[in-house]
């Protein structure tokens, strides 16, 4: 079964304040990993997890199928210290 993709509006503010490149790297890697491909994605918590690119973090949280992408963030030092 596909997994269906739902954007948080937080993402959808944070992602259009980016540079035009790297929006589109980070759409199409969510692309992949929406069609299934292989992605760099590690769990955080029990419904969090972490797509990893570049210096982006994308944070998801699974409810079942569905993926809400939650936001993304340019990896510091303190990027996982609020989840």
């Amino acid at each position: 079964m596909p997994i269906r993709i739902l954007k948080a509006a937080k993402f959808e503010k944070e992602l259009r304040k980016l540079p035009t490149k790297e929006q589109k790297k980070i759409v199409d890697e969510i692309d992949l990993f929406e069609d299934g491909k292989p992605v760099d994605i590690i769990r955080l918590d029990k419904d969090l997890w972490r797509l990893k690119i570049g210096c982006w973090r994308i944070f998801i949280r699974f409810k079942g199928d569905l993926a809400e992408i939650l936001t993304v963030e340019r990896r510091k030092t303190t990027t996982y210290r609020k989840r």
